[in-house]
């Protein structure tokens, strides 16, 4: 899936970056989630070449993107001082 057509990618192309663009961890943000994607897009491809094996491997690359994303946005939450941040992405 595209990164800009994912629920996540939605909301940071319109409200949340209405929101919270200025801020240099939106910034960030969006770097990992395009990161996200371009894994996710290689998980797949190994999966559907058979490499099962090597994709399960990698699996731990996409839970550390995950965990710095969830880092960031906790950032930016205080950052901004809106503890309703993670209610704000559908």
């Amino acid at each position: 899936m595209n990164r800009h057509q994912c629920r996540f990618g939605m909301w940071l192309n319109t409200k949340g970056l209405i929101r919270y663009g200025v801020q240099s961890a939106f910034a960030t943000i969006e770097v990992l989630h395009q990161q996200m994607h371009v894994l996710w897009a290689e998980l797949l491809e190994l999966q559907a070449r058979g490499r099962n094996s090597e994709a399960l491997a990698r699996q731990c690359e996409l839970h550390g993107l995950r965990v710095a994303l969830l880092g960031q946005l906790k950032t930016l939450a205080q950052k901004t001082g809106d503890n309703a941040l993670f209610l704000a992405y559908p």
